[in-house]
């Protein structure tokens, strides 16, 4: 009774919500109809407007490590998250709920309806990916239309290859951008076949706030590390009946760094949430870092995953899959690649055998990610695109 009960009310909210669409959709129409008598004041310099939670990893490397530079360049800004990491998580990962999640959807549209309305008091817009964040019924960017009429300098973010999911609205949204940055060369190809104006803009990391591991020497058991969301945790789950298997050989452990529990075998892996106030000592505790991909290939390899970089940062060797890894990562040099299972098995044994392997990789990978992730380089980059003139 209780359930049925309960999908009455789903029904009714998800009724709501489309009434609720239809009406922000309405007021953005009259309001590009009336577009003109909107004043532009250019009150501030930048309008931040991130598509992800505030503390997860793609708001971390894309606006939070700019912040501070922007502070000390004077330039006047506001940013708008659409929610924190807990909020996120709960909302969709942990207690996913879709009355909750109608709910959110009706409040962030209305609410990103009315932020757009106020990018003609600033100078620059720098959005990430869309304006809408995760609603998954998106046929058109309305809001794109709209913030096109508003600001006269809208610079669109990916730094994941978005147009694999829905490609008619990422190239809507692009189309209508000023210009657009990207994590890498792969996307840089992509929206540059579009005609659209396209910088590189790369991940970036703080390697100041990760201690760096110094002692490659292996103490018991070797200590294998991966982490990552509950998504991604997936694509480690079916490495471990292999890494059970290769424990009868060398003594091992995996520690498994996650939100949520994903269902992995807790007589052999060590689970636990991720705690900023613990994570960067236990990060150097790791002997041996993994980062497996599976799924959606064309995702992977158009992507540039933040982990590996943060293992790199700590000075951990890292075995791979070879999708997904930033551009300046190569065999043998910064990681150690994977293909298939046998390969996992042979490159693991590999660097838990050679010590000096393990130093070396650890070193030059932490190098290439200080050249080429450096925040304040890919900081001066973003700022680049930002104020080239619009054509």
């Amino acid at each position: 009774m209780r359930s049925f009960f309960n999908k009455q009310i789903e029904r009714v909210i998800y009724i709501t919500l489309l009434f609720s669409n239809s009406l922000v959709i309405l007021s953005i129409e009259i309001c590009i109809a009336f577009s003109y008598l909107f004043r532009k004041t250019n009150r501030k310099d930048l309008l931040l407007l991130p598509y992800i939670p505030k503390g997860n990893a793609g708001d971390v490397t894309r606006f939070a490590l700019y912040l501070p530079l922007l502070d000390k360049k004077k330039i006047s800004y506001e940013i708008d998250y659409p929610c924190n990491q807990q909020v996120f998580n709960d909302l969709f990962v942990v207690n996913a709920n879709r009355t909750k999640q109608y709910l959110y959807y009706m409040k962030i549209f209305w609410h990103r309806f009315f932020v757009v309305l106020r990018a003609r008091h600033f100078k620059s817009v720098y959005a990430q990916r869309g304006l809408f964040p995760f609603y998954p019924d998106q046929k058109h960017s309305y809001l794109s239309r709209l913030l096109k009429k508003m600001n006269n300098n809208v610079v669109l973010d990916f730094y994941d290859p978005d147009y694999l999911h829905n490609q008619n609205l990422v190239h809507e949204a692009a189309k209508l951008a000023d210009k657009i940055t990207v994590a890498n060369s792969e996307l840089d190809k992509y929206f540059t076949r579009l005609g659209l104006k396209t910088f590189i803009h790369p991940l970036a990391i703080d390697t100041s706030v990760y201690k760096e591991k110094t002692d490659f020497s292996i103490q018991g058991k070797l200590h294998l590390y991966w982490t990552g969301n509950f998504i991604n945790s997936q694509k480690l789950l079916p490495l471990v009946p292999l890494l059970k298997k290769l424990s009868e050989k060398i003594p091992l452990r995996l520690t498994v760094v996650c939100p949520a529990d994903a269902g992995f075998d807790k007589s052999f892996c060590t689970v636990k949430p991720w705690n900023e106030n613990t994570f960067f000592n236990e990060l150097i505790e790791a002997d041996i870092a993994l980062y497996p991909v599976g799924g959606n290939l064309d995702l992977e390899k158009s992507k540039t995953a933040y982990k590996p970089l943060e293992y790199a940062a700590a000075k951990i060797p890292t075995v791979a899959s070879p999708l997904g890894l930033t551009e300046f990562f190569n065999n043998d040099s910064e990681v150690l690649l994977v293909k298939d299972e046998a390969d996992w098995e042979k490159q693991i044994s590999r660097l838990a055998s050679d010590e000096s392997l393990r130093k070396r990789l650890a070193e030059n990978a932490n190098h290439k990610l200080k050249q080429h992730h450096n925040y304040r380089m890919s900081f001066e980059k973003l700022m680049t695109a930002i104020n080239t003139p619009v054509a």
